[in-house]
């Protein structure tokens, strides 16, 4: 699948650079001790911030969103049952014709082929997925002490925070990586994790006509 490919690629492009960046940052700070006063800390945080800006310009926003597709498309057979058995609350079992599982079930196996073959992990992504939504917190904490209300812009960004911490589990579920509220997970491997939970779905799976 040449697309999941270049998308995979991408990844790897950026997760470097911005790799780089960040060893340019901490090599610029190597030799600096300033203390455990309050303008040490103060020089901390204000390297810290540089050193993130310094992660952006090298792609890390590019970054962010490779690993967003690249989640959403290890998940989405899982996502697809879920969906077919209605397991979200309250929520009606919606019909999925099997070609369309399949066809999730192939883009899965092949995102996940690929980034393993490229050096990657899924570790990597949930790693870039738990930064972005703990620095929408920060943004969140930060605006809510400056203004007393965030407005819509704080409910934007707590939907968004909301949203990439769900993807976190579902990835760590695909991983078999202990989730954020400690849940043992069970480990599943390429395309085959899906049919088996498909199994438990499958009457409201559409028959093939």
């Amino acid at each position: 699948m040449v697309q999941v490919d270049r998308l995979i690629e991408l990844l790897r492009k950026y997760a470097d650079k911005v790799a780089a960046a960040a060893a340019d940052s901490d090599d610029d700070d190597d030799d600096e001790d300033d203390g455990d006063d309050e303008v040490a800390r103060k020089l901390r945080g204000l390297r810290e911030e540089a050193r993130y800006l310094r992660r952006l310009d090298a792609g890390l926003f590019v970054l962010q969103q490779a690993a967003s597709i690249v989640a959403r498309l290890v998940v989405a057979p899982e996502e697809i049952v879920a969906a077919a058995a209605g397991a979200a609350a309250g929520a009606a079992p919606v019909p999925v014709h099997p070609s369309l599982l399949k066809m999730c079930e192939e883009v899965s196996f092949a995102a996940r082929s690929k980034l393993y073959e490229q050096g990657g992990s899924l570790t990597a992504i949930i790693d870039v997925l738990q930064e972005q939504a703990d620095r929408l917190g920060a943004s969140d904490d930060d605006g809510a002490t400056s203004s007393g209300d965030g407005g819509g812009l704080a409910s934007t960004r707590a939907t968004q925070r909301a949203s990439l911490l769900a993807l976190v589990d579902e990835v760590k579920r695909a991983a078999g990586i202990a989730a954020a509220d400690g849940r043992t997970v069970v480990a599943t491997t390429g395309a085959a994790a899906a049919p088996r939970a498909g199994a438990a779905a499958s009457s409201a799976i559409v028959e093939d006509e």
